[in-house]
């Protein structure tokens, strides 16, 4: 169990986006892998990470107000 989290700077922005995956996650089973559970928290907030990386490049390139084919808001995704 966790009963405290500490993160600075940019250590705080992928803690932010772990923790906000933990919390919509639903819990492990009682017969599930924590260890697994975990790791596919870890590749769901890598990959939103990345994809939201876009909007130094990809959103410039689109134009700032184009909406996303997933269906992502009209601002640039660093708003999502």
């Amino acid at each position: 169990n966790v009963s405290h989290w500490v993160a600075v700077s940019g250590g705080a922005y992928i803690t932010c986006a772990f923790a906000s995956h933990l919390v919509a996650a639903p819990p492990p089973g009682q017969d599930a892998d924590v260890e697994d559970w975990y790791r596919g928290i870890v590749a769901k907030t890598i990959c939103r990470m990345q994809k939201n990386v876009g909007y130094l490049v990809r959103d410039l390139k689109n134009g700032p107000f184009t909406q996303q084919a997933d269906g992502s808001g009209t601002l640039p995704a660093i708003f999502d």
